[in-house]
């Protein structure tokens, strides 16, 4: 549930209940993200998972880069088969059900990891020069769904909060690592303090911590459509 008042009256303007606000404003940011750091001629994505997460998250690789092919895999055939079936209809985009991880990735200008594995989903040497990859499931030291040897490999790694992603109780992979004052803020990135990649042979990773806030300024934004 997300309340929201006026920042310069105090006033209540309105509530928004559901999950689905937290995976907006999460694929909000992972859209940021891909404009800020996927090679403007990307056209090729993965997907590995196929929950509501990977579902807002395609949404934002189809709004930010003119995308003409999209593959997915999950562990479940099922799973994969049934979200081709509906984002394919959703984003008018013809989308492939991989027959495994590697397949999916391996010709992917942009790789979306959106599942709930506590080991890695994919593995570095899959990917190709120029691939960015966001990832948005499980990263922390006991449980991350993407290699710690991407980010070795990484020549930009962003996250939408260092403060947060530093925070946590169970430290994040990246943490204590080489890696981790390497980490830039995404709004640096946009801000253009800093570049987003330096090449269209640098592979870039995005590691998204979520940012509950961000939740009142969409859930502002569904008020201010609304009246």
């Amino acid at each position: 549930m997300v309340c929201v008042f006026d920042s310069d009256t105090g006033v209540f303007k309105g509530v928004v209940i559901g999950i689905l606000i937290g995976a907006l404003r999460t694929g909000a940011i992972g859209e940021v993200a891909i404009k800020a750091m996927a090679r403007m001629e990307a056209e090729q994505v993965a997907v590995i998972g196929t929950g509501l997460q990977a579902r807002t998250q395609l949404e934002a690789a189809v709004a930010s880069r003119n995308i003409k092919r999209i593959n997915v895999y999950s562990r479940n055939q099922e799973n994969r088969t049934m979200f081709a079936q509906e984002m394919t209809k959703k984003l008018n985009v013809n989308i492939s059900v991989s027959g495994s991880a590697e397949d999916c990735v391996e010709e992917a200008d942009i790789v979306i990891c959106a599942t709930n594995s506590g080991v890695p989903v994919i593995e570095t040497n899959w990917l190709r020069p120029g691939t960015h990859v966001n990832t948005v499931g499980p990263k922390s030291v006991t449980r991350h769904e993407v290699p710690t040897e991407l980010a070795a490999r990484s020549s930009v790694i962003a996250t939408d909060s260092i403060e947060q992603l530093r925070a946590y109780t169970t430290p994040h992979f990246l943490v204590g690592t080489t890696h981790e004052n390497r980490i830039t803020q995404l709004s640096d990135i946009v801000t253009k303090k800093v570049s987003g990649r330096t090449s269209d042979n640098d592979i870039t990773l995005f590691c998204s911590v979520g940012l509950a806030g961000t939740e009142v300024v969409v859930a502002n934004e569904i008020m201010k459509a609304i009246q």
